[in-house]
């Protein structure tokens, strides 16, 4: 019994050893895949989920990019296994191309999906016209080796640099930086600094304003060899605080420096390609270097500053001018802002009207006008006044007013003189400038009794405000002390009623009763007559003003100014609003 008993066990243990067996492997299968799976694909799933189908089907494409970029950055270096990463550059890819028309940046994100998995492709569901043919771009890229090693690059807001994954050996590597519109009302310049392949410390490139953009290049001397340009984008605004960022000393922007770029060249935006530098690729060749050129734009030669030629519709250093060559640091070496401190000499052309205050009691005429002699005691010697002023040779009005009766100008401004005057400044140092104005004078009185001086002839000084105003500024706005020599006439009518005692009226109380006697003019005075009284003031003056300049190209500006003055040795407040053009070279 006990052996038939203990035979039982045995058999079972026969029949289920299969089963068993089957049930061990499966779990060791399962416990093996369990631990190939990387600690944070779960993670990284989730919000790929969440990207694509809440934000990305809403159209919420900003929030569906900044949930991917997370699970990136969560996922790390070893975090995600490749399959997962594939899904979320994949996912990217859509995004950027189907979302946000940014082509070349979905088909990089596409690239480093392939290279990651080879059989990744986008979910059907999501597939358009354009994403189709985006991704077989990538496909042709992948196989040659193309894309990028990181993420392509988030939109940045309010500043933006083109993406470079490659440039050439030994050619200038164009940085090109879009601003937003508020940015841009803020920002006055934009800088690079950058590690040049092989370099220890980084130096600092000023790009040029092109509209809402900036762009620059930074130069040969820098790539002359292969490996990874590193670099980041700072916009400042007038007081040189930072407005706005794009990478960092500590997480930089990068280009491969490479013997031949895979694809199309990089360049601004509208702009031919930079060419390579004299001396080839690769090593340490010399040969010139077009770093230091001012790079605006042109047309032909005479638009380039001096020693520089219009290449592909900028201006670069002629073939063996030097560009500079030095040490790293802030606007030095290599030539990076070049030599060009903008246009140092302006000629100007400029129209101002005079008006001046001007006011009197008892401006014209004499107080000892009918004593038989010369009159020589005027009511007010800054004043001169003619008899009828309409009338093709007036005379002067050498008659005896009544006081208090008329004979007066109320305070107010009064139209002056006119000036067309052509200057000169020259500037001196950054943002001061010293100049003169020679001009005619229009609008005086010149008649036998009222002489006019027409010259206009002012020294000027003048500060004008930004970092460097005269180089890249396009609103320029600036203060001014000057002097000079200058007469300035103002006419007005007053109406004026004959003393009736001292000219011989029967009755000098009736305005009605005509003079008897004749004024030393040489006749018979009216006993009410309308007189035209000139103040002439002059011949020299001081004062100062303020105004702005607007530069829509480099050598042309559009002025405009207001300039108050005070004419001595006869003292008269002259207010004078000034517009014109200048030529800078």
């Amino acid at each position: 019994m006990s052996a038939r008993h203990s035979a039982a066990p045995s058999g079972a243990a026969r029949k289920l050893s299969l089963p068993a067996l089957a049930l061990a492997i499966c779990s060791f299968v399962l416990f093996a895949r369990s631990a190939e799976a990387a600690p944070k694909d779960a993670q990284a799933q989730k919000a790929l989920k969440q990207a694509m189908e809440e934000d990305y089907l809403d159209t919420k494409f900003v929030e569906a990019e900044e949930k991917l970029r997370k699970a990136f950055e969560t996922c790390g270096d070893s975090g995600c296994g490749k399959p997962v990463k594939a899904k979320l550059y994949i996912a990217l890819g859509i995004i950027l191309g189907g979302g946000k028309g940014k082509k070349t940046d979905a088909r990089n994100a596409f690239i480093e999906a392939l290279k990651l998995d080879k059989k990744a492709a986008p979910d059907p569901d999501y597939v358009t016209s354009d994403i189709k043919t985006i991704f077989e771009e990538a496909q042709k890229k992948a196989g040659s080796g193309g894309g990028t090693s990181e993420p392509p690059p988030a939109d940045e807001g309010p500043l933006t640099v083109s993406p470079i994954p490659q440039q050439k050996v030994n050619t200038p590597v164009p940085i090109y930086v879009a601003l937003d519109d508020d940015t841009a009302k803020e920002v006055t310049s934009v800088v690079v600094k950058y590690l040049g392949t092989g370099a220890s410390s980084p130096k600092e490139l000023k790009l040029e304003r092109s509209g809402k953009a900036y762009k620059g290049n930074i130069p040969c001397n820098s790539v002359r060899k292969k490996g990874t340009l590193s670099y980041w984008v700072i916009a400042k605004d007038r007081k040189s605080k930072e407005v706005a960022t794009s990478g960092s000393e500590e997480s930089p922007l990068t280009t491969e420096i490479v013997d031949e770029v895979d694809g199309k060249a990089p360049s601004w935006p509208g702009f031919a390609p930079p060419e390579q530098c004299k001396g080839g690729g690769g090593g340490d060749a010399g040969g010139d270097d077009t770093s230091g050129s001012s790079k605006r734009q042109c047309i032909d030669d005479k638009d380039c500053p001096s020693g520089e030629q219009c290449s592909n519709n900028e201006c670069l250093r002629k073939p063996g001018e030097s560009s500079g060559d030095g040490g790293g640091g802030s606007d030095s070496g290599e030539g990076d802002t070049g030599s060009d401190e903008g246009r140092k000499n302006w000629i100007t052309l400029t129209f101002a009207p005079d008006f001046t205050i001007i006011s009197g009691e008892d401006i014209c005429g004499f107080k000892d006008a009918y004593k038989g002699e010369t009159p020589s005691e005027a009511f007010n010697p800054a004043f001169v006044c003619a008899k009828n002023p309409e009338a093709e040779k007036p005379s002067r009005y050498l008659g005896q007013p009544t006081p208090g009766q008329g004979n007066n100008v109320n305070t107010g401004f009064g139209v002056s003189t006119m000036r067309l005057n052509l200057g000169y400044d020259r500037v001196i140092i950054a943002g001061f400038s010293l100049g003169a104005r020679v001009g005619y004078v229009f609008n005086g009185t010149n008649e036998d009794f009222a002489s006019f001086i027409p010259v206009h002839a002012e020294a000027r000084a003048a500060y004008t405000f930004g970092n460097n105003p005269w180089k890249d500024q396009v609103v320029r706005p600036w203060i001014f002390l000057s002097g000079g020599f200058a007469q300035v006439d103002t006419a007005v009518e007053v109406d004026v009623l004959e003393d009736g005692e001292a000219c011989g009226a029967a009755d000098p109380n009736d305005n009605a009763s005509d003079c008897t006697v004749e004024s030393e003019s040489g006749g018979i005075e009216p006993r009410i007559q309308t007189v035209r009284a000139i103040q002439q003031a002059g011949l020299g003056f001081a004062g100062g003003g303020a105004g702005v300049s607007f530069v829509p190209v480099g050598l042309f500006e559009i002025n405009l100014g207001l300039k108050f003055a005070v004419t001595f040795p006869v003292v008269v407040p002259v207010l004078s609003p000034e517009v014109g053009i200048g030529f800078g070279f």
